[in-house]
């Protein structure tokens, strides 16, 4: 499975009720025949209206008066079941299904196995904030079920005539990376898969069947589960999304077209006879949002996943952001800012990180424009100076960083390698630094760099732990550095000992430790070059259960940057393949 989430694992500012968990959440209430009504003060409407499972209706955003949906079906309803060349009957509208209200609020709808359908489904509607449903869907087989699908529909008022998928670059159709719009000429019913493997699934026969069989038009692949459909006017935008590994497609139909519906293909792996496997998904609406605002809506929503789904959607390495960090350094192309944009939204890179301070202004602008984050600032904390770092220029730059939820990135340089007679000094600067950054949600990682006196993971994390700010203050693991400079041959021990407080991590292609450290090896390298075997580093990463960005290290390669990150892209995809579980091996 190749993916890019292209967002960031901290709550998005702009939109504090769709990220924020609130003490007074939202709540489902008895409304008579198992239907239940709804006011969150955002949203207000009905799930199971008339005690039918189709989702949600007379949906409406309170602040505007507008209605969501179009009628009939509604929003978020469990339509269509199937296996390898195989429907469920029509709908599984029709089959008898029960609901309870759970004590906190959400509701639970289960659908018994039948005999034309040997499963059952158990589905829960659970409000996160007034304006935030998240949607747990888990089927548990009576018998073997290959390459399971439930598609989950959603059927909109006709004022939102245009929908977009967040796809992968497409060079035989000319399709931009980014939200892919759908027009008619594209075809009728449009789909897009997650990976060519996911192809497969769709024209396995199952939308062969009839009645009302669908000859989808394949689309370029997603680059990650989220649809999208804005209303005409105002701009208002229902966000319909997934985790990459429980939605192996999404679909709608051409612009304009009278089902104004958006589509989740979740599952799509065998669930074994006796075995049960659960599908996320997560309904936002939010007003107006730019492309990079949804993206961070996204990274919101992996972040709220927990306890073992999580572990599983965020540690596989093909779920990691992977950025770009020093590309233009010794770029012979000398591109500008709004040129390294588009590159690397073309290339497929989930943004890049910027050295210090000058022209971060003209980065904002031009990684927002593109669709991108910004993931990482890198600031130069000098300890030997009375004023060790611009305050007054940080000061001016952070609210820029807000919306990307930026990390700051500190290199820490003024004496002696590792001297521990300069923590006490370090730990006051950085909690200064700290008080700074963290209204505006801005976390500092500490930046391990050869000859500086911050030079190894371990004196990282030593700093970090003094002082104790999970989540405001971390540190980051830098592979060639640790080739470098770090006497620790134990690259295992290393990143245990770094996990509690590991928020970034950079790769690049290297010879081995040995050589690198006698200084007979190349340290900073494309990926798809050197002898040591990044495969290591990345088990290591999973088996300790990280989950944040991967940036590409290309400090000093020379040549056409384009040339060299493509070629790191592709081994990207390679080294995740070969690295991460496939969605066969889901469910069993």
């Amino acid at each position: 499975m190749r993916v890019f989430i292209t967002g960031f694992f901290f709550v998005p500012a702009f939109l504090g009720q769709a990220a924020a968990v609130q003490s007074d959440v939202p709540t489902f209430n008895p409304a008579g025949d198992e239907a239940y009504r709804f006011d969150t003060g955002t949203l207000q409407g009905t799930l199971r209206s008339g005690g039918q499972s189709r989702g949600l209706s007379s949906l409406i955003h309170v602040p505007s008066g507008i209605t969501l949906d179009g009628g009939g079906a509604g929003i978020l309803s469990h339509y269509r079941v199937f296996t390898t060349n195989h429907r469920y009957g029509q709908a599984a509208w029709g089959w008898p299904s029960q609901s309870k209200r759970l004590a906190d609020g959400a509701v639970q709808v289960l659908w018994p196995a039948g005999d034309d359908h040997p499963f059952e489904l158990t589905v829960v509607y659970r409000w996160r904030t007034p304006n935030t449903l998240d949607v747990e869907t888990t089927v548990k087989a009576h018998q073997t079920l290959p390459q399971f699908e439930s598609f989950l529909a959603c059927y909109f008022s006709k004022d939102f005539p245009a929908s977009s998928v967040y796809a992968k670059h497409d060079s035989s159709t000319d399709t931009v990376a980014g939200f892919a719009t759908t027009e008619q000429a594209f075809g009728d019913w449009q789909m897009f898969p997650r990976d060519r493997r996911a192809v497969g699934l769709i024209q396995d026969g199952r939308w062969d069947k009839e009645p009302n069989p669908v000859a989808w038009a394949i689309r370029p692949d997603m680059a990650l589960p989220i649809g999208i459909r804005r209303h005409a006017r105002s701009g208002l935008t229902a966000i319909v999304m997934a985790p990459p590994e429980d939605c192996f497609a999404i679909s709608t139909p051409y612009i304009g077209e009278g089902h104004f519906s958006l589509y989740l293909s979740l599952f799509g792996h065998t669930v074994w006879a006796g075995k049960t496997a659960t599908a996320h998904s997560r309904l936002v609406v939010a007003d107006a949002p730019t492309d990079a605002q949804i993206l961070a809506l996204y990274g919101s929503y992996m972040q709220d996943l927990s306890g073992q789904h999580k572990k599983a959607a965020m540690t596989s390495c093909s779920n990691w952001p992977f950025y770009a960090l020093c590309m233009d350094t010794h770029d012979a192309e000398k591109r500008t800012l709004a040129q390294q944009a588009a590159m690397l939204r073309e290339l497929g890179y989930a943004g890049c990180a910027h050295l210090w301070l000058d022209d971060l202004e003209t980065r904002v602008k031009t990684l927002t424009q593109a669709g991108l984050g910004l993931f990482q600032v890198y600031l130069q904390i000098d300890l030997s100076k009375a004023q060790p770092f611009d305050e007054p220029r940080l000061t001016q730059l952070l609210p820029l960083l807000k919306a990307h939820h930026t990390q700051l990135a500190l290199l820490m340089t003024g004496g002696t390698p590792s001297d521990r007679a300069l923590d006490n000094q370090a730990v006051a600067v950085v909690k200064r630094l700290a008080d700074l950054t963290r209204p505006y949600g801005v976390p500092i990682v500490l930046y391990p760099h050869t000859n500086d006196w911050l030079e190894t993971c371990g004196d990282a994390v030593r700093i970090a732990a003094q002082i104790n700010r999970p989540g405001d203050v971390g540190v980051m693991f830098n592979l060639c550095h640790w080739m470098k400079a770090d006497a620790s041959r134990d690259l295992r021990a290393v990143l245990e000992q770094a996990a509690p407080w590991l928020m970034a991590v950079s790769l690049s292609g290297s010879d081995t430790p040995d050589q690198v450290r006698a200084g007979s090896g190349n340290w900073i390298q494309p990926l798809d070059q050197g002898s040591y075997d990044i495969k290591d580093v990345l088990r290591i990463l999973q088996d300790i259960g990280y989950a944040g960005p991967v940036g590409l290290q290309c400090y000093g390669i020379g040549g056409d940057a384009r040339l060299h990150l493509k070629r790191s892209m592709a081994t990207w995809h390679t080294l995740c393949d070969s690295v991460s579980s496939g969605p066969d091996t889901a469910g069993q």
